[in-house]
């Protein structure tokens, strides 16, 4: 009896996926069907000679083979190996050696395990040598090294190694965002390094110098900007430009920092601006909340280098421990506040000339005295403005001031002078010339060298000589007071003065009184 089959049959693993390859036999008809097939169903004959529709074929031990046609299509099947999965067959259809598209161009040969480009002629897939190769056919990637090969022929990435990806001598590159965990750059010598590029042009690297303690240096358009120094773990900033520069640019509307910051109580926060061989400035916060500024003369920041500028966290002063304050060429403005200037000897405020000889000191004694000392011995208020200078003295309920009266060129005291007694007053060129000076009980003294002047001193005046007496020069006289009145005016020992009696017809007298005694005492002389 004449069996009719429907079967769909086997399978291809290609390369990297899975195919199916299926083949039909149409159902052509017969008899003893138990049950009507569909398409893509096989009948398999039971022990009562009864067609049913197979849900399971296990062909078992060895091949299933025709020498007929399945189906209507031109393709033979010669040999179908269950075990391996193979069709054999001899005709040019789909399957013949290989699978085909609808051009008839082989694009899988099963027998050589190539996937084959869509010219048919050039194998991009050899899944025998586990190749992937490009459209010239030339070895790309080699999947049993785990290895991807440039045009060349060289070994771009290597990633046999479990958790390494080895980029031989080659650049890596990418236009977008390289995201990860850990980048290792390890080479058997050399610098390792890190390029930036622009349209394979470099504009800068970053490189770990083997020749150089192991410095990691960072470089943009060929100069060396920073370093890191694992010696000391140090960082420095330089340039092949005539200064290197440190530039600090906040965001917008907030604050430019730099924090340096020592470790815990124990340590120091410095910064430090040197040459070399620890010469050069030093900005200290120490652990006791004191911060210095001062100077390395070969010392190291963390030796006995001199702090000139001492200043306090909690204090609102600045003390100079090292000694001497100079300020050349400037000025010091204090606004709100002192300046104050200790010292377990004489406190001292020097003002030095440029030229380092002329200078003029101010200090204070253990006495509280204060002393001001200068080079030439003169010490001047003003600098030559048309103003009225004035040195005023300012007390608990008095105060006292004299000016220099400018335009009219003399010292005008706004107090009186007093001298003690027997303290001289000298005028004159030497100090005999003329002497005023009270010597107590009331008594005034003047003292002159030669002679004194009363008078303009050049053509009318009265003289009075070294020894007492008196001489008139020029138009000046004696002129005794003059008294108008009715009654006698009483006179003082020693007095002289003229009497107008309006009361006795204006009779004129010259009046004298010679002691101290009432009546007689007084001599009056009628003048005619």
């Amino acid at each position: 009896m004449k069996k009719t089959i429907i079967a769909s049959i086997i399978v291809f693993l290609l390369s990297f996926g899975i195919a199916w390859a299926v083949v039909v036999f149409p159902y052509q008809g017969g008899t003893g069907v138990g049950t009507a097939p569909t398409t893509g169903q096989m009948l398999v004959g039971t022990a009562d000679g009864v067609y049913e529709v197979a849900t399971n074929v296990d062909i078992q031990a060895g091949n299933f083979t025709t020498t007929g046609t399945l189906g209507a299509g031109a393709t033979i099947v010669t040999s179908l190996d269950a075990g391996s999965g193979a069709i054999t067959t001899t005709g040019t259809g789909r399957f013949d050696g290989g699978l085909v598209d609808n051009l008839d161009t082989k694009v899988i040969d099963i027998v050589s395990n190539n996937l084959i480009y869509a010219t048919g002629d050039i194998t991009t897939v050899d899944w025998s040598t586990l190749y992937l190769n490009d459209i010239t056919e030339v070895l790309s990637v080699d999947w049993g090294s785990r290895q991807l090969i440039a045009s060349d022929g060289s070994t771009q990435l290597d990633w046999d190694t479990a958790g390494t990806l080895d980029f031989q001598d080659n650049n890596l590159t990418t236009t977008g965002t390289f995201e990860s965990g850990n980048l290792t750059i390890d080479v058997p010598s050399g610098d390792p390094t890190l390029f930036y590029e622009i349209n394979n042009v470099e504009k800068a690297k970053i490189y770990l110098d083997d020749d150089a303690d192991d410095r990691m240096i960072f470089d943009v358009g060929g100069n060396p900007i920073m370093q890191l120094h694992p010696t000391g773990r140090t960082m420095s900033i330089n340039t092949a430009l005539t200064r290197g520069n440190l530039y600090v640019k906040a965001s917008t509307n907030s604050d430019g920092l730099v924090s340096i910051q020592g470790d815990g109580g124990t340590y120091s926060s410095m910064l430090v601006l040197e040459e070399a061989n620890n010469y050069g400035m030093a900005f200290e916060y120490d652990h006791s909340n004191i911060g210095y500024i001062g100077m390395m003369n070969g010392v190291a920041p963390d030796g006995a280098w001199t702090k000139l500028i001492k200043m306090a966290r909690a204090d609102t002063y600045v003390e100079f421990p090292a000694g001497d304050v100079n300020v050349t060429g400037g000025d010091v403005n204090i606004t709100a506040g002192e300046l104050e200037i200790t010292s377990i000897t004489d406190p001292q405020l020097r003002l030095t000339h440029t030229d380092g000889v002329d200078e003029a000191d101010f200090y204070v004694d253990s006495d509280g005295d204060l002393f001001t000392t200068s080079t030439s011995g003169n010490h001047w208020l003003g600098n030559g403005g048309d103003v009225d200078y004035t040195l005023g003295f300012y007390g608990n309920t008095k105060q006292g001031y004299f000016s220099w009266m400018e335009d009219e060129d003399y010292f005008q005291f706004a107090d009186h002078i007093n001298l003690p007694n027997n303290i001289e007053l000298k005028l004159g060129t030497t100090v005999t010339d003329f002497r005023i000076w009270g010597s107590g009980g009331g008594v005034g003294n003047i003292k002159v060298n030669t002679e004194l002047h009363l008078g303009n001193s050049i053509t009318n005046f009265l003289k009075i000589g070294n020894g007492g007496n008196v001489s008139f020069v020029g138009g000046a006289g004696f002129y005794p007071k003059v008294s108008e009145q009715d009654a006698q005016p009483a006179l003082t020992v020693g007095e002289m003065r003229v009497w107008v009696d309006t009361n006795d017809s204006n009779r004129t007298y010259l009046m004298y009184r010679k002691s101290v005694a009432a009546g007689s005492a007084t001599v009056k002389i009628e003048l005619q």
